[in-house]
């Protein structure tokens, strides 16, 4: 192995990390085969071990999703986990984020953000929503119609929440209605007048039914509609609503961020953000709301805000009692204050 210059690398299909050697080309290492990770690599070898100094998802063979560099860290994590230096999370240092032009970085960002992979805390507060508590939310969707525009908004926001607490669980309960889903497009119109309800129900839409969402000409959201959302959001902020800007930011990135980043630049807001962080002391879980928010919409100009391992602690504290107070009740206007807190953790980075 020559530890004096990038090894390529790739993770194959099983998860299996092979160095390349002699051999340059990805597709020549992964014997044509598909793979989960491929880029270059440096080791260092201190006293008896080797440790990686620089990895990046270099590929032109494969073109990976920045996202893979999740397969690296739980492969080297395994193997040598006290050798081994920590793998930073896609797209979060400025060594990569110089080598991705302008728009190369919009189209990672998209896919990063479409991935959707939860962070490694998050099954410490998903076991709080138990099968009785999902069953029950389930019970909410099994109707036959949509009678407003106030009911399609309820609807939506409802199974992406499950969708989002417990994704295989969702897959295998939901019911799908063309009738219903008729009903949920009939009210586009209508929630189309309003730039922020329409942001947050496309949001949300997407995340219950993406592939529904993509087909459905009634939900592309145009320009003016795009202009009047960076209008509302722009303004949020302004009037000192930099909690809800950041979350709407988010919102739009999920569904656009090419479109949402050229009419806002983040970074411009970013000190506003910070300072508001400080009000938040006593709130844990509302302070972890906005900050996995904008981990997601992170400018690579700036250090990524990491939730504090103390807070973390806390806001379980809170979950669990508010989980212990109500999971025998089954109304569920009560047990939603549970599982819309636990939804906007899912994407929470929390400091070693």
């Amino acid at each position: 192995m020559h530890a004096e210059k990038p090894q390529t690398f790739i993770i194959d299909s099983e998860g299996v990390m092979y160095i390349g050697g002699l051999l340059n080309e990805h597709v020549e290492v992964a014997r044509g085969n598909d793979v989960r990770a491929a880029g270059e690599v440096i080791f260092l070898k201190s006293e008896l071990v080797w440790a990686v100094e620089y990895i990046n998802n270099r590929s032109n063979s494969y073109y990976p999703h920045p996202s893979s560099f999740v397969w690296a860290k739980k492969y080297l994590d395994q193997v040598t986990p006290d050798a081994v230096a920590k793998i930073l999370r896609p797209l979060s240092t400025d060594k990569i984020m110089k080598e991705i032009a302008e728009e190369e970085h919009r189209e990672a960002r998209q896919m990063y953000l479409d991935a959707r992979i939860p962070s490694e805390h998050f099954s410490e507060i998903r076991e709080l929503v138990d099968e009785k508590i999902l069953h029950r939310l389930m019970a909410e969707l099994n109707i036959t119609k949509i009678e407003s525009s106030k009911d399609a908004l309820e609807y939506v926001k409802l199974a992406a929440e499950i969708q989002e607490i417990d994704p295989e669980w969702f897959a295998d309960h939901y019911k799908e209605n063309v009738g219903i889903l008729n009903d949920l497009i009939g009210c586009t119109y209508i929630i189309k007048e309003d730039p922020l309800r329409f942001l947050e129900y496309a949001n949300n839409f997407k995340t219950f039914n993406p592939e529904y969402y993509v087909k459905r000409k009634e939900l592309i959201i145009e320009d003016t509609i795009w202009d009047k959302i960076a209008e509302k959001i722009k303004r949020e902020a302004e009037e000192d609503y930099v909690d809800e800007f950041i979350i709407n930011y988010a919102r739009a990135a999920y569904l656009d961020y090419g479109e949402i980043s050229k009419r806002i630049k983040v970074e411009d807001y970013w000190s506003l953000f910070i300072q508001k962080l400080k009000s938040y002391i006593r709130n844990p879980v509302g302070c972890a709301r906005i900050v996995a928010a904008s981990q997601t919409i992170r400018p690579h100009e700036v250090s990524e805000v990491l939730f504090k391992k103390e807070s973390w602690l806390a806001c379980k504290r809170d979950l669990m009692a508010v989980s212990s107070t109500y999971k025998n009740t089954r109304e569920l206007r009560t047990l939603r204050l549970l599982t819309e807190q636990i939804r906007a953790l899912k994407y929470l980075e929390v400091e070693d």
